[in-house]
């Protein structure tokens, strides 16, 4: 399932269409020039955010994003000032986005001027008249860019935690992997002692029982012979421990 912040913004896209697109506010010649600009947004919100990780895209990739978002927004804000509506995704959008707070901040203060502007030109540019709706605006602007801003820092933060924990996560698998590797080592070395020490006892036999055989050869061939089938019973018991 998509993140909720991603169903959010379709919502906001697809209930802006509804109010714009009935309303009448678009002339015949801007209904598809706005409609392919809502398409194609749609299309590099997709590419960048699902499809991709504009999380880990380059700060060139995301201002450009920021730049297109906005720019966007003002051409339809232009042609129907219902589209105002798409400005409570944009400011999720722009401090997801930009690289730092400072640029954040600033991409979300330039919403107000955008709808300032529209106000104006609604107003037959009379700015005693549109005065009032242009303070608004941009007072509007300016609280949902400061809360935008608080809301940014909170997720941040969460970011980093996780990626502490995962960080964590990783250096503790490590630990635990370098543990068991010293384990078997620790074990190889053991096997090896008790092989050496096996080894080492059934060669002092084997020499024992030799040096014994060669004392009586001269006197006692069956004593000598009976010496030499024991360094090899124990030479015979010593390997098949070893194996």
């Amino acid at each position: 399932a998509l993140p909720l912040w991603h169903v959010y913004n379709a919502a906001v896209v697809g209930l802006t269409a509804l109010i714009v697109y009935p309303s009448g506010g678009l002339t015949g010649a801007e209904v598809p020039i706005a409609t392919a600009i809502l398409a194609g947004l749609v299309v590099l919100y997709v590419r960048l955010w699902i499809v991709g990780s504009l999380w880990e895209a380059s700060d060139r990739t995301r201002i450009a994003w920021g730049v297109i978002v906005l720019a966007a927004f003002a051409v339809l804000q232009w042609m129907a000032p219902a589209f105002s509506f798409l400005q409570f995704a944009l400011y999720a959008q722009l401090f997801f986005t930009m690289p730092s707070p400072a640029l954040a901040i600033a991409a979300g203060l330039t919403i107000g001027p955008i709808l300032a502007v529209t106000e104006l030109a609604e107003n037959g540019w009379d700015l005693g008249q549109a005065g009032g709706g242009m303070i608004a605006d941009v007072l509007m602007a300016s609280a949902f860019t400061m809360l935008s801003a608080w809301i940014g820092a909170i997720i941040a933060q969460s970011h980093d935690r996780k990626q502490l924990v995962l960080e964590l996560e990783a250096a503790r698998e490590e630990l635990a992997a370098a543990e068991r590797g010293a384990g078997a080592l620790e074990e190889r070395a053991r096997l090896s002692r008790e092989i050496h020490d096996t080894l080492a006892q059934g060669f002092a036999s084997v020499v024992t029982l030799l040096e014994a055989a060669d004392g009586v050869l001269a006197n006692d061939s069956d004593r000598a012979r009976e010496h030499i089938h024991g360094a090899q019973a124990v030479a015979r018991s010593s390997l098949e421990e070893a194996r």
